[in-house]
This record gives structure tokens, C-alpha cells and sequence, in this order.
């Protein structure tokens, strides 16, 4: 079973980094967008500790973090769109290794999908040793990993759907 949640949180992002294996520019993308994920949860986290009358207040909580994401995803797209010229200039044919928008957003989403999915489920993983299982207060027919699981696929697929959609709008200013 614990196989299978591996699999089904860490399976997408896997086959794309595979899929992608041979190509430099790429990997840098999916590493460093991963590295971007983190500081901007750093940056949240940051303002979430230095608030601390509304540490309590969820909404406020989930707010800034989805600011802070966003802002993060945007100063990646900038020092992306900087670094973009490097990136020709250092492969020697484009026919070889193509920097297309479309790529590059999937890749970059799946870096930050990756990160996240690292941050979501990987905090589960220290409880999956043993025999027992560990249910969800709220859903009490699901196994909390086998929910941890699915939910990072969901949000795995919208960090590439999301990071598509910014890199697009922002390309049309």
C-alpha cells in the first residue's frame, strides 16, 4: 500500500524529471523553480510568525500564502525571462535543446509541484512505518496517506496548470 501512495504523490512529477533527464536547461528549471517553491513558503511563514494576532485566523493564513506563492511565481518568471538569453547562447544548436514557454512552464510547474509534494506528504512518510494506519478525523473511510496522497496529485497538476497560465500571461504583458 505504502508503494502505491508513493507512486500515486510522487509518480507524475518522477516521469516528467525522467522525461526530461537529458536535457541541462530543464533540470535547471525544475531545480530551481523547486528552490523558489521554498522561499516563498519561507517569505509566508516569515510573515505568518511576525503576525502574531492573526496567526489564528485561517483565512488570513491561506491569503498570505497564496500572495506570497504568486509573488514567488512571479519573480521566478522574471529571472527566468533574464536568464532565458544565457540559455541560448550556451546551447550550441536550438534544434537540440528547444527553450520553448510551453516547456518551460511545465517543467518549471512541476518543480514547484515536486517541492510541494515533497513539503505535503513527506511529512506523512515518518508516520507510514509499522503495522497500524493513521485515518483523517473528518473521513474516517480513507487512510490520511492514501489522502495525503491524491491531494498532492491535485496539487502536483495545479502547480503545472498554474505556472503555464503565468508564464503565459505574463509573456502578454
Amino acid at each position: 500500500m505504502q508503494i502505491g501512495h508513493l507512486i500515486v504523490a510522487f509518480g507524475p512529477a518522477i516521469a516528467c524529471l525522467l522525461l526530461i533527464s537529458h536535457q541541462p536547461q530543464a533540470i535547471i528549471l525544475a531545480l530551481s523553480s523547486s528552490f523558489f517553491f521554498l522561499m516563498g513558503q519561507v517569505c509566508a511563514s516569515i510573515v505568518w510568525i511576525s503576525l502574531v494576532p492573526l496567526r489564528s485566523i485561517t483565512p488570513f493564513q491561506l491569503v498570505v500564502r497564496v500572495i506570497v506563492l504568486e509573488l514567488t511565481r512571479y519573480v521566478y518568471y522574471r529571472l527566468y525571462e533574464a536568464a532565458e538569453l544565457s540559455f541560448t547562447v550556451m546551447t550550441p544548436s536550438v534544434s537540440i535543446y528547444p527553450l520553448q514557454d510551453i516547456s518551460s512552464s511545465i517543467v518549471s510547474g512541476m518543480g514547484f509541484g515536486l517541492m510541494h509534494t515533497v513539503t505535503l506528504y513527506g511529512i506523512l512518510l515518518s508516520y507510514s512505518t509499522g503495522d497500524a494506519t493513521l485515518f483523517s478525523p473528518r473521513c474516517e473511510q480513507m487512510s490520511a496517506f492514501t489522502l495525503a496522497a491524491w491531494l498532492s496529485l491535485a496539487f502536483n497538476a495545479l502547480h503545472v496548470l498554474l505556472m503555464i497560465l503565468a508564464f503565459d500571461g505574463y509573456r502578454r504583458g
